[in-house]
């Protein structure tokens, strides 16, 4: 579920961008301000995504914290 997540998320960093570019041909301030405000809250959540698999993992490799939690 969550890997199914961060794909979309990595998807949707590919539309931003592409966004972006077109504003910025096109001159389009507004359109390059709100691609850029949505590809940082984008990059945002996917970050907290990954940030939150590497955290769960380092506690299952710390015998204490595993013991704890009974595995």
């Amino acid at each position: 579920m969550k890997a199914d997540r961060v794909y979309v998320l990595k998807l949707a960093l590919r539309v931003y961008r592409d966004d972006w570019f077109d504003a910025l041909c096109r001159c389009d301030a507004e359109g390059v301000a709100r691609a850029m405000e949505s590809r940082r809250r984008v990059e945002r959540e996917l970050a907290t995504l990954e940030g939150n698999d590497a955290r769960e993992g380092a506690c299952e490799r710390v015998p204490a914290v595993a013991a704890r939690r009974g595995e």
